[in-house]
């Protein structure tokens, strides 16, 4: 076979397995259905940089130059609603704290007990030592008379957790227990006589002055009249004592008495600051023991 043939018979094979793409004509069916049901083509205007619409999820731009005097949304609109403050919040600021008359019972504690003494000392033992401050240099004394279990009431826990308190207080060196009175079978009930070492402020002036002083040449029936009216008991600004007062003070006093003072001394220092009463049933159990 010659070589022209062979081309030839190549040429027909490669025309049947790989026959060239033809253009394939759009008959008047097809025209019918595409002009028909084809949406119309509307021109596209001149300033429109693009051909996609914009999707309905995204939002139209801002106008900068937009008015900021615009209607407020309808959240803005709604009128505020005012709670009523939870149970135990702080008072509002028009609500004032109450206010005692100057001449109520107070102690006089100093920064130097509040910064540096009870700052470091827990809550439990804290609050045992505060009330022992209180019941003795509420009287301008170092040493007071108390029992576990008016402890354990007015501190709000167990006679336990005050025992072990106290056993903390006086391994510490806050207070020393001087005595414990043996007598009543109750350990609760036992009256135990405390010292307090903590600092105390000094008595003003005006509480150690005694009234039996000389009274001034120039006023002499005004400070009459005052020591009258001291020991009858109606000088205003004395308020009564409670019972416990009275006995944990007949205490202090009897303690000041046994380290050598006299109960003149003692009266003078003390029997200005109380009722007449008060002090003249304080006295007569000093007395009395």
């Amino acid at each position: 076979m010659s070589k022209k043939s062979r081309e030839a018979i190549r040429a027909n094979l490669g025309h049947v397995l790989d026959p060239p793409a033809t253009a394939r004509k759009r008959g008047a069916h097809l025209d019918g259905l595409l002009d028909k049901y084809a949406p119309p083509e509307t021109p596209t205007p001149a300033n429109v940089g693009t051909d996609v619409a914009p999707s309905r999820d995204e939002a139209p731009p801002q106008d900068e130059g937009a008015s900021q005097h615009e209607a407020p949304s309808q959240i803005a609109a709604q009128p505020l609603r005012r709670e009523a403050p939870p149970r135990g919040a702080a008072p509002s600021q028009g609500e004032a704290a109450m206010l005692l008359p100057p001449n109520a019972p107070h102690l006089r504690l100093a920064y130097q007990v509040l910064d540096q003494t009870l700052s470091k000392i827990d809550p439990y033992p804290r609050a045992v030592l505060l009330r022992l401050y209180r019941l003795a240099a509420g009287w301008n004394s170092d040493t007071c008379r108390v029992s576990i279990g008016k402890l354990a009431d007015h501190c709000k826990m167990g006679v336990t957790k005050v025992r072990a308190c106290l056993r903390e207080l006086e391994r510490d060196g806050f207070i020393k227990r001087l005595s414990i009175d043996l007598s009543n079978k109750n350990q609760n009930e036992r009256g135990i006589t405390i010292k307090v070492l903590l600092p105390r402020l000094a008595p003003p002036s005006r509480e150690g002055a005694s009234y039996r002083e000389a009274p001034s040449p120039r006023e002499p029936n005004k400070r009459k009249a005052l020591k009258e009216n001291t020991f009858k008991g109606v000088a205003p600004n004395i308020t009564r004592l409670a019972p416990e007062e009275i006995a944990s003070f007949t205490a202090t006093v009897a303690d000041l008495v046994g380290e050598g003072q006299s109960i003149e001394d003692v009266e003078a220092r003390f029997a200005p600051t109380m009722h007449a009463e008060d002090w003249a049933s304080i006295r007569k159990a000093v007395e009395a023991k």
